[in-house]
């Protein structure tokens, strides 16, 4: 089986034996770039999950081959209509005999939970909160993608604290630690 993880900045695939019962082991994985296929568009997405999937065969030592089923949890594919763009690609290459596509939180809330209820949050490039109550019923917040979204990702925290740093040393700001900081790290005086 596989299982893609694909967000706004990199694709991660693992391949694990169909027969693992306590989902343990891994054969093998695989780095590729972004896997979301609304911020950098459906064909680099497929190219980058195509990518993570053949690395993730190599690290197994494995042949690539059709597995028997596949399950991506990608950012930007929380809607019935990315799901059904992935899958019907991935079905059409030959990925897996199943494929499953849907958003990159619900994998998230699968593996912290048993029921599968609860909330899951996702802070990478872009940030998402998404949940599933007894009923089965699920909501979500955010998923805005980085410009709108992206409260609680390190780029979000890096821009803030350059924000305060910048502002100091204009004195429109407090003072913070930070311009001593980010003046040393550039190697330059002012």
């Amino acid at each position: 089986v596989i299982g893609v993880d694909g967000g706004g900045t990199k694709t991660v695939a693992w391949l694990a034996p169909v027969d693992d019962c306590d989902n343990t082991i891994v054969l093998g994985r695989g780095k590729a770039g972004p896997g979301n296929p609304r911020s950098v568009g459906f064909e680099t997405a497929q190219a980058n999950i195509a990518a993570a999937i053949h690395a993730a065969f190599r690290d197994a030592h494995i042949a690539p081959q059709v597995t028997a089923a596949a399950c991506f949890g990608l950012a930007g594919a929380g809607r019935d209509d990315e799901q059904r763009q992935v899958a019907d690609w991935a079905k059409g290459t030959g990925i897996a005999n199943v494929v499953r596509v849907c958003g990159d939180a619900e994998p998230v809330l699968a593996a912290a939970s048993p029921s599968h209820r609860g909330v899951a949050l996702i802070c990478g490039t872009g940030s998402l909160a998404w949940g599933r109550n007894r009923a089965g019923h699920t909501a979500r917040a955010g998923g805005w993608g980085y410009l709108l979204g992206d409260e609680g990702s390190g780029y979000a925290i890096a821009l803030e604290g350059l924000r305060a740093a910048a502002q100091a040393a204009d004195g429109r700001g407090q003072p913070t630690a930070l311009l001593d900081k980010m003046l040393h790290t550039l190697n330059v005086p002012t």
